[in-house]
C-alpha cells in the first residue's frame, strides 16, 4: 500500500509541488487552508504572480481492497497576479497562468496514478474574479477549480500530524 497517499494533506502538496513545473518561471506556488478571500490577496500579493492550491471538500468515501480509500475532492487553483516589469500586464498574466493551470489539471494524475485518479474533465472550472475592488488594489485573480480522485492508505492506526 505505500504507492498510495498517505493522507490527505500529502496528496495536496504533491499536487503544488508538480503544479510547480507547469507553470511559467518565477511563479509561487502555495498550499491554502481553504477557499481564497480579501485578505488572502493582501498576504500573497508580493508573491505574485502566484498559485494558490487549496483542497475546498471531500465526499463519497469508497473502499478500495484492503486498506485503500478512495474519496472524491474538490480542489483549487487561485491565480493571483499584479502588473510588474517584464512581466504582460496583470489580466493577461493571471489569464496565462489560468491557460497553464487548466493544461496541467486537464492531463494530471500528478505523475501518481496509483495515488491520483483521472480529473473529472467535466468539474474542470475556470472563473474570472474581476472586481472593483481587485482592481483599485492593481491586481487580478482567477480561479481553477476541479474534482479528482485521492486515493488514500487508511490502514494506519496510529494518529499523527502530517510530516512538514
Amino acid at each position: 500500500m505505500s504507492a498510495l497517499l498517505p493522507d490527505l494533506a500529502a496528496g495536496l502538496d504533491h499536487i503544488a509541488t508538480t503544479l510547480a513545473t507547469a507553470l511559467p518561471p518565477g511563479t509561487t506556488v502555495l498550499r491554502a487552508g481553504g477557499a481564497f478571500d480579501a485578505g488572502e490577496i493582501r498576504r500573497h500579493v508580493t508573491a505574485t504572480p502566484a498559485a494558490i492550491v487549496a483542497l475546498l471538500s471531500l465526499g463519497d468515501y469508497t473502499r478500495r481492497g484492503s486498506g485503500g480509500w478512495s474519496v472524491q475532492v474538490q480542489l483549487a487553483a487561485y491565480l493571483l497576479t499584479r502588473d510588474q516589469p517584464a512581466l504582460p500586464p496583470r489580466d493577461l498574466a493571471a489569464l496565462t497562468l489560468a491557460t497553464h493551470t487548466i493544461r496541467a489539471i486537464s492531463r494530471a494524475n500528478w505523475g501518481r496514478p496509483d495515488a491520483f485518479g483521472v480529473v473529472e474533465q467535466a468539474s474542470l472550472d475556470a472563473t474570472n474574479l474581476y472586481s472593483g475592488s481587485l482592481d483599485a488594489a492593481a491586481v487580478a485573480l482567477w480561479v481553477v477549480t476541479w474534482e479528482q480522485t485521492f486515493i488514500l492508505d487508511l490502514t494506519s492506526e496510529t494518529p499523527s500530524w502530517p510530516s512538514i
